[in-house]
C-alpha cells in the first residue's frame, strides 16, 4: 500500500519537472553579445551566475541582471556559454561571435533565426506554455483523485 502511494506521488512529482528547466539564448548586436536567460514561464534568471569560456579556458565570469541579461564585449570566435541558476539549474550554449566587416544587421538576422529556429527545435513547451500549464494543472488535480479514491477504495475494503 505504501509503495502504491509513494509511487502515485512520485509520479505527480515528475509533472512538474520541466517547470524549473533553464533556457538560454545569445544573440550579436553590433560588437557586443547579448546573453539572455530565463526558467520555464519566462522568469529571469536574477543575478545567475554566467561564465564564458573559449577552448576550456575560462575567460570571464560575471553575472545576469535583475532582467536575467548579460551584454558584453568579445572578440570574434566560438565561445562556450555556461549559466548556473542555482538548485543544480545549469546550462550550457555555444555561440560564434563574428567579425562584423560591415554586415551586422545581416549576421545580427542569422544570429537569431538561428537561435529562434534552436527555441522551436529544443523547447516547444515555449510555444504553448499556457496550454501546457492547463494541461499540467488537471493531470495533477487527477492525480490527487486517484490517490485519495485508491485510498478510499482500501479503507472500504477493511
Amino acid at each position: 500500500m505504501k509503495r502504491l502511494v509513494f509511487a502515485l506521488f512520485a509520479l505527480g512529482l515528475a509533472n512538474t519537472a520541466p517547470a524549473h528547466s533553464l533556457k538560454v539564448f545569445a544573440s550579436q548586436d553590433g560588437e557586443n553579445v547579448r546573453i539572455k536567460s530565463f526558467f520555464y514561464g519566462n522568469s529571469p534568471c536574477q543575478n545567475c551566475d554566467v561564465k564564458i569560456s573559449q577552448n576550456g579556458a575560462v575567460l570571464l565570469e560575471a553575472k545576469t541582471d535583475k532582467t536575467g541579461v548579460l551584454s558584453l564585449n568579445l572578440g570574434a570566435g566560438e565561445y562556450e556559454i555556461e549559466i548556473y541558476g542555482g538548485a543544480g539549474h545549469a546550462k550550457k550554449i555555444n555561440f560564434k561571435v563574428e567579425n562584423l566587416g560591415g554586415n551586422s544587421q545581416n549576421l545580427q538576422r542569422q544570429n537569431l533565426d538561428q537561435n529562434s529556429s534552436e527555441i522551436l527545435q529544443n523547447s516547444p513547451e515555449l510555444e504553448n506554455s499556457s496550454n501546457q500549464n492547463l494541461l499540467n494543472f488537471a493531470l495533477s488535480l487527477a492525480i490527487i483523485f486517484a490517490i485519495f479514491g485508491a485510498l478510499y477504495a482500501i479503507k472500504k475494503r477493511k
